[in-house]
């Protein structure tokens, strides 16, 4: 007999299935990447996704960016009106990681008010559709009018104690490590792969940012060992924390069976997202009834909406098929 989540959730997977369905395949990536110019790419990229149709031939990078999160906001709307009140509050818990882009981009606006932000249209975009708690965050000139408008929010926390002395790492970093809490405390009692995907995502922020802080700030492992989220399942970052080449990383990597052989040459953070997109496709493709896959969805979505940006800007700055491979999730 089937399970009770087979009737709760085989009508939601059969839509995302159609949804996803319509959206680029590899061999569409394949062309894509054959375009020889940015008439013919965004050509091709609106013969393909219809819902793109509002983009010119000359569309900027965050003009493409824009109209890909409108497509994604769309999805989460759909998926949104499909599921249970439970379901429905783990759901948009989970997809609050673009809630934390908004809140990162308005902030960092403040932080560096000399340089020119293209934020506002971007964060106008989720904000007026799905993040209605933080309208209008964009507008905010100083910390004092930030804090009014995440008041409303799990996030105000980070901005109690900020006045005008604060480390912009420091807050983004308590930002993420808040997001995960209280991401693991909602899905505490949900299906495993739903748990399993959100501790491997945790487990890979955190090996990423020891990366990165290793390679770009030089902190010592006292202090690396200070910024990672917790997890609820056991993994040994001391031994990355260790690490002081790029070439160990990988090697770890590959042992773990995070990177493989043919991609030793790529970029660590190229693998960390190649990794991440074949983990979220297995739980897309073999969940069929559960949380997990939905989630894994909109992981998808998003990634292989970078690997749409990281084709159009080689071919905006002729960059060559070779380097953007390199660069490329999915393929």
């Amino acid at each position: 007999m089937y399970g009770a989540n087979f009737f709760k959730y085989s009508n939601i997977n059969a839509k995302l299935r159609g949804m996803y369905a319509n959206k680029l395949k590899k061999s569409d990536f394949e062309e894509l990447t054959n375009q020889k110019d940015l008439k013919s790419a965004i050509f091709i990229l609106k013969i393909k996704n219809p819902e793109l149709n509002m983009l010119s031939e000359t569309s900027r990078r965050i003009q493409i960016e824009n109209e890909l999160d409108k497509i994604v906001i769309s999805d989460i709307i759909k998926i949104n009106r499909l599921l249970s009140k439970n379901d429905k509050k783990i759901f948009m818990l989970f997809i609050e990681e673009y809630k934390l882009r908004c809140i990162k981009s308005a902030f960092r606006t403040i932080y560096s008010p000399n340089v020119w932000h293209e934020v506002e249209n971007s964060i106008k975009i989720w904000t007026n559709s799905i993040f209605k708690d933080i309208i209008g965050i964009e507008k905010a000139k100083n910390v004092v009018e930030f804090k009014q408008y995440i008041k409303n929010t799990n996030y105000r926390k980070v901005f109690e104690d900020i006045e005008s002395n604060y480390d912009l790492f420091y807050i983004e970093n308590e930002l993420d490590k808040l997001y995960f809490d209280n991401l693991k405390q909602v899905i505490e009692n949900d299906n495993d792969n739903l748990k399993e995907l959100v501790n491997k995502k945790i487990i890979l922020t955190n090996l990423l940012w020891i990366y990165r802080m290793k390679k770009n700030y030089k902190l010592k492992d006292n202090e690396l060992k200070n910024i990672l989220i917790k997890t609820n399942k056991s993994f040994n970052f001391e031994e990355f924390i260790v690490i002081d080449s790029e070439q160990e990383f990988l090697e770890k990597f590959e042992k773990l069976h995070y990177i493989n052989k043919e991609n030793k040459n790529l970029q660590l953070e190229t693998n960390f997202n190649k990794y991440w997109y074949r983990f979220n496709k297995k739980i897309f493709k073999n969940s069929k009834f559960d949380l997990g896959s939905i989630c894994a969805y909109i992981t998808l979505i998003e990634l292989e909406n970078m690997d749409i940006i990281h084709i159009i800007e080689a071919i905006r700055y002729n960059l060559g098929k070779e380097e953007l491979k390199k660069k490329l999730i999915i393929m």
